[in-house]
């Protein structure tokens, strides 16, 4: 082979394996009460949704869904690379959070320090995406984050 056909070949098994091992995480919030303690659940399956992991987080509420749940995604963040994952889709249900994290849009500066802390911690992972999370009661995710908010 040559080394153009070589370091093509590489590059297929690279993203291959990337595909592979990414890791589909779910983050839910469970209350948005302005000082009171939020629930968050979080799971982690692999593309063939066989759960990997899961846990719960407590934090205090800001009242706010959209930023309770940038800081959610910025916690777990933290916490997966503390895991030393590397190849995760963050899922979440708040589609304006979404667009949020995808399109840079912010419309204050709490906002901006959220999202500039989440693109700084895309940075420490080979791959990080985003994606949206159906609404579901069933979920585990959404089962922990309100297990959380009781026992936490």
């Amino acid at each position: 082979l040559s080394i153009l056909e070589t370091e093509t070949a590489q590059d297929e098994e690279e993203w291959m394996g990337d595909e592979e091992c990414l890791l589909n995480i779910s983050v839910e919030v469970g209350q948005h009460v302005e000082g009171q303690n939020m629930g968050i659940g979080v799971t982690a399956e692999n593309n063939l949704s066989q759960r990997r992991d899961a846990w719960i987080l407590s934090e205090r509420s800001t009242g706010s869904a959209v930023l309770d749940n940038l800081l959610a995604i910025k916690l777990t963040l933290q916490k997966l690379k503390d895991k030393g994952w590397q190849h995760v889709n963050i899922r979440t249900p708040c589609s304006q959070v979404l667009n949020m994290i995808r399109y840079q849009g912010f419309g204050n500066l709490w906002l901006a320090t959220h999202l500039d802390d989440i693109k700084d911690f895309c940075s420490m992972f080979r791959k990080c995406s985003f994606d949206s999370l159906p609404v579901a009661m069933d979920r585990l995710s959404t089962k922990l984050s309100r297990l959380a908010m009781i026992i936490l």
